[in-house]
């Protein structure tokens, strides 16, 4: 009489379980990646509206923009002047606004956006900009070494 085999060896489970994870692997890299793009894409519409609101406020102040280092607060000011439909996902530490000057209005702005992952919202460290005070504010960085390889976008007028 020969005996029936019933389940499977260990080697066979070994096997699977291998398989199992190594394709969780693949998935669970491939959605970090889609994460940190989909946030950089946002960052990028975050600036290109704030740039639109900031120049609709030119237009309507003389040319003028509105004074601060403060992305957050300018965000507030824009949405409640009827520049922005809505408030921004913006805040100063993935964000930087800065102007020529501490007036009721002022010439030159610059606004950027940290890349992902150098934020302290990220899991990063905080960020440091860094403003180079000869040239007004060209020279800025994302992250604790202040680096502008950080930057993901800045836009200046």
């Amino acid at each position: 009489m020969t005996k029936l085999k019933k389940g499977f060896t260990l080697i066979e489970l070994i096997v699977v379980v291998a398989i199992i994870a190594l394709l969780a692997g693949i998935v669970v890299g491939g959605i970090t990646i889609a994460r940190q793009s989909a946030i950089e894409a946002e960052r990028k519409g975050n600036l290109k509206s704030i740039q639109t609101a900031l120049e609709a406020y030119s237009q309507k102040n003389g040319y003028k923009y509105p004074a601060g280092t403060s992305i957050a607060a300018l965000n507030t000011s824009l949405v409640s002047g009827g520049y922005l439909g809505s408030a921004l996902n913006v805040n100063d530490h993935d964000y930087l606004y800065i102007t020529d000057g501490s007036g009721a209005g002022t010439s030159r702005y610059a606004v950027a956006a940290c890349k992902y992952g150098n934020a302290a919202t990220d899991g990063a460290p905080a960020v440091a900009w860094t403003v180079a005070s000869s040239s007004w504010g060209t020279s800025s960085g994302c992250g604790d070494t202040g680096s502008a390889a950080k930057v993901l976008m800045s836009i200046t007028n």
